[in-house]
């Protein structure tokens, strides 16, 4: 039990210091360096080299290809011994044939998983070439000093004053710099969206189990009220019920109408405003359709109006097709059939921005809040992944908690 609640204490600290590295207690007397590698912004292709040594030494003490043994594309894991390196001993990460300007580094602490993005930018040895030309152009002076012979310049200085006044007075470009004030007018014409309608949900839903959309205001600017319609594929999903969503507030008027299958208008009024992105409303379903087949949802006939009753323009961004599938193994996130400390490590990457996970993995690593009974089922997960689903994933490996009701709910 101790050792349990010192893992607990591990996970808590990840969110709590939102700095990288993250560090995770390992198993086996290995410490594991793992993260997502980006060269120059995009992330590095599969069976990219990375290499870890002793900055102090240069000592190769562990390399991977990303993409391998079931990771992401970009995603290395190093396993690396405790011994023959020193606690607390910098290592430095490299690419193999990549030059690059600096090598990330991270230090060394025994039986830990240690989550480091390794952003690399590639060399450009443009500041060499740079910094050397400036001697010859020191030298160049010199000649340029002796030719000025004071008398011909003194002589030249007439002929110089005279046009002088000319070119400083034609230059009256002033014109065409006050041009462009008209396009200091043109941006407040091109202002059309001022406001955002997002619709937030997995673009995988279980085949026979619950789904959850979020309506998210972004870019509120001062909006008191919205309304516009929901369309959904009737034959794919069932409306169960409405709720506020997390944004929402005593006071809000929110109203759902089902008007028909596959229809929903809805409607949301707040009389001081909204300052913030804001999810507005939740919207439950039940997948009817059978694994396999493409669902859609898309929000249309919006309109919203701001404190002064003015119209606000309003585009949406709509959840691409939606694809049932026919199961997810809660808490299996990696999808090797096991439900182990990688699938933590999956769920937690994921939490702090150091990971992504598929839509699938997603809806394995949903699994906070549990049934309340085994028999209940449709209940696990709540549409968001956050540090108690890591806690429930983490107790499963132990065997602390049985995933099975989730499980039995999620085919």
């Amino acid at each position: 039990m101790k050792k349990f609640r010192a893992l607990l204490c591990a996970i808590a600290m990840i969110v709590a210091l939102s700095c990288a590295p993250v560090l995770v207690s390992a198993q086996g007397g290995a410490s594991v360096f793992t993260g997502r590698v980006t060269i120059d912004g995009a992330p590095a292709p599969a069976n990219t080299r990375v290499q870890l040594s002793l900055q102090a030494t240069g000592a190769l003490v562990g390399e991977s290809l990303t993409g391998s043994s079931g990771l992401a594309a970009d995603q290395y894991r190093i396993d690396v011994q405790s011994t023959g390196v020193q606690p607390n001993a910098t290592l430095e990460f490299s690419l193999e044939g990549v030059v690059t300007t600096e090598k990330p580094t991270a230090t060394f602490v025994a039986n830990f998983v240690i989550i480091t993005q390794l952003d690399f930018i590639s060399g450009t040895p443009t500041p060499v070439p740079t910094a050397t030309p400036v001697p010859p152009t020191a030298t160049a002076v010199p000649p340029t000093a002796t030719p000025t012979v004071v008398p011909p310049t003194a002589t030249a200085v007439p002929s110089t004053a005279t046009p002088a006044p000319p070119p400083t007075a034609s230059p009256s470009p002033i014109p065409p710099t006050a041009s462009p004030m008209p396009t200091a007018t043109a941006p407040p014409a091109a202002t059309p969206t001022a406001l955002i309608m997002n619709l937030i949900g997995y673009q995988a839903a279980l085949a026979g189990t619950n789904y959850r959309l979020q309506l998210e205001i972004v870019q509120p600017r001062g909006l008191i009220a919205i309304k516009g319609a929901l369309a959904y594929s009737p034959e794919k999903f069932e409306f169960v019920e409405a709720a506020g969503g997390r944004g929402s507030r005593k006071g809000d008027q929110i109203s759902i109408y089902v008007l028909r299958p596959g229809h929903i208008e809805f409607s949301f009024e707040r009389s001081e405003g909204l300052d913030r992105s804001t999810p507005i409303v939740e919207l439950s379903f039940t997948t009817v359709g059978p694994a396999g087949e493409v669902g859609d949802f898309e929000v249309r006939d919006l309109s919203a109006v701001n404190a002064d009753r003015q119209e606000i323009v309003v585009a949406a961004r709509t959840v691409p097709k939606v694809v049932l599938i026919p199961h997810a193994t809660k808490g299996d996130v990696n999808e090797d059939g096991k439900i182990r400390v990688d699938d933590v490590l999956r769920t937690l990457m994921a939490i702090v921005g150091s990971g992504s996970l598929t839509d699938t993995q997603a809806i394995a690593a949903d699994v906070a809040p549990m049934p309340v009974s085994p028999r209940i089922s449709g209940t696990c997960g709540d549409g968001e992944i956050n540090l108690q689903d890591a806690m429930i994933i983490l107790r499963a490996t132990t065997g602390i908690v049985d995933l099975g009701a989730c499980n039995a709910s999620a085919r």
